[in-house]
């Protein structure tokens, strides 16, 4: 049986390796991502910028992938206290060619301070919104959507912790290295 020298024996030869602790999954993600479901999923993602002659139909460049992150916001710029703690989102979008859109920070408020984009990246936007549920089925959104030619693919439920490319990306480095102060 091999013991903890060999174990770090082997680590120090293949230094592409590292040990991690598990991640903690909810018993809905555990279930929810399930063959049936990705196997349905990427068969439509698949379909989507062919023809069914193979002819690409949608460049790279035209396919986005949209996601949001909640920061806690402990102080920005001249923010008063009795803004601390308050959750500001990130919505990003990005290009599957590397092209990021300048993001969207939603502030939890009825009206949006200028100052609050100080330091933002450039172009970023902002918006006022008291409540906001980025989640929600909007039959406005999916109208205007349609009525530009966009085509819209949502995730599986309870499967973005494994298929969104921004989280497991972008965000994930961001949150990581995210530091309130």
């Amino acid at each position: 049986m091999a013991g903890c020298y060999w174990l770090e024996g082997f680590l120090a030869r293949h230094q592409e390796l590292s040990v991690h602790q598990a991640e903690y999954v909810s018993i809905h993600r555990a279930i929810g991502f399930n063959k049936t479901k990705v196997d349905k999923y990427f068969s439509i993602l698949k379909s989507l910028p062919f023809g069914e002659s193979g002819d690409q139909l949608i460049p790279p460049d035209k396919i986005f992938n949209v996601d949001e992150s909640a920061f806690t916001v402990c102080s920005i710029g001249q923010l008063s206290s009795a803004e601390n703690g308050k959750t500001v989102t990130a919505v990003c979008c990005a290009s599957v060619t590397g092209v990021f859109i300048p993001p969207m920070l939603i502030f939890p408020r009825a009206r949006l301070n200028p100052s609050l984009l100080n330091g933002a990246a450039t172009g970023a936007i902002g918006k006022a919104m008291e409540g906001h549920a980025s989640h929600t089925g909007s039959l406005e959104v999916i109208d205007k959507a349609a009525s530009n030619n966009v085509q819209l693919l949502i995730f599986p439920s309870h499967c973005t912790h494994q298929f969104q490319p921004l989280d497991l990306s972008f965000f994930r480095s961001v949150i990581t290295h995210y530091s309130p102060k």
